[in-house]
């Protein structure tokens, strides 16, 4: 079969992205790296070029990115004569040579389970909150006769499940290839690029101009610092004054556990955790019994909602109270402990065994507003539950059982 094609002139980082050959891709880059041209252009060639007859996917974030902007520049890529069918209503179309392509939007990731696809493309995936939409994506490219293909085009959004995926786990299915704007500057109006570096500045110049990987804007928690308040698992002190503990049932998400031991002076050391989905009474019984009697913990404080977990755990002798659920207390509270103060150590370290509330801490940010700016309000609940386990234990241990340690004037918790 003959080449189809658009007249199309890739800059370097777009011919990398084309040429690779890993399962899985990811070309993360800046605003105006050509992106989402590159992620149009590569489903194009492969509906047409490479796999003739296939069936793919192409996904954004929301129905509106969808019909906005994803599948509008894949029509400004695809020449009307290719097309043989489009549907707008069902989002399917056929092309010459007899591929299809169904589009859909991540926030309704169910409605791609009745397809059999070999390749799918998804635009903006930083975008999307969860990996649920990119896990039933790929569990779908399973046509027969033909190879299965996943590529992703996106902006980063701070270290979420992209990250997680194609950087933390990367494997060697997966390619990633970062493009930022200056890259494509030749296809960019004059001025473009200067008028953004007016405008942003630190972690969102880097995110959105140079395509990296960074810490969100709106962290709950931008103090935390992997150089100051990580430590080596080896280096942790031998005895501790007491060991309490947090837990945050899940079903579906993960039950999360954290374990912090205070030496005498107060400073807290998360020296364990528990991360794993799908857990009920039984097995949470399992799981946490062991870290009870490693560390003898004196006291868990639990996510109040499931009182029959708490129920379960104490049947057998495991010391569990209902927490104090208050979001804000909690957060003030693990907030005043990563405070690093001019001299001195923060009141919160962190084993660097404890990689899930390390990547969670990262991640954990407050909601943006209409202008983009963070709003003071509860955090997003997307990867939280470490947070919450933590928040759980501090928010309860500093608002009960105040006493006043002598020598220092200072409050305690215990």
């Amino acid at each position: 079969m003959p080449t189809i094609g658009t007249y199309y002139k890739p800059n370097k980082k777009q011919k990398q992205f084309h040429k690779a050959q890993a399962k899985f891709r990811a070309f993360v880059g800046g605003i105006g790296s050509g992106k989402t041209f590159a992620g149009g252009q590569e489903s194009f060639l492969y509906a047409t070029n490479i796999a003739p007859g296939s069936t793919g996917i192409i996904i954004a974030p929301t129905y509106k990115m969808l019909n906005d902007s994803t599948q509008r520049t894949f029509l400004e890529i695809v020449p009307a004569e290719c097309i043989l069918e489009f549907n707008i209503q069902k989002n399917y179309m056929r092309l010459v040579g007899g591929s299809e392509i169904f589009f859909r939007s991540a926030d309704d990731p169910d409605s791609i389970r009745g397809i059999n696809a070999s390749w799918a493309w998804m635009d903006e995936g930083g975008k999307i909150p969860t990996r649920k939409a990119w896990d039933v994506l790929i569990g779908r490219l399973r046509q027969k006769g033909f190879p299965a293909r996943a590529w992703v085009t996106t902006t980063p959004k701070g270290y979420n499940w992209l990250y997680e995926v194609f950087i933390k786990n990367k494997s060697k299915e997966h390619a990633v290839i970062y493009c930022s704007t200056y890259d494509n500057r030749e296809n960019l109006q004059a001025g473009f690029i200067e008028s953004l570096e007016s405008q942003y500045v630190g972690a969102f110049l880097k995110q959105e101009l140079m395509g990296e990987f960074v810490g969100l804007e709106g962290l709950v928690y931008p103090e935390f610092n992997v150089s100051t308040h990580v430590i080596e698992h080896s280096r942790l002190p031998v005895a501790f004054h007491r060991v309490l503990g947090g837990i945050d049932f899940g079903v579906s998400n993960p039950t999360a556990v954290c374990v912090f031991g205070f030496d005498d002076d107060d400073r807290a050391y998360l020296i364990d955790e528990l991360y794993k989905p799908g857990l009920d009474s039984l097995q949470l019984i399992a799981e946490i019994k062991p870290l009870w009697e490693r560390y003898k913990v004196e006291m868990f404080y639990a996510d109040p909602a499931r009182p029959e977990h708490i129920l379960a755990l104490n049947s057998q002798g495991i010391p569990v109270k209902p927490a104090i659920n208050d979001v804000m207390k909690g957060i003030q509270e693990v907030a005043s402990r990563l405070h690093v103060p001019e001299k001195g150590r923060p009141m919160l370290m962190v084993s660097d065994k404890c990689t899930n509330f390390i990547d969670e801490v990262r991640m954990y940010h407050y909601p943006e507003g209409v202008d983009g700016k963070p709003l003071q309000e509860n955090p997003v609940k997307v990867n939280d539950h470490m947070m919450d386990s933590v928040r759980y234990l501090m928010a309860s241990i500093m608002m009960t059982e105040v006493q006043v340690v002598g020598g220092f004037g200072r409050l305690s918790v215990w």
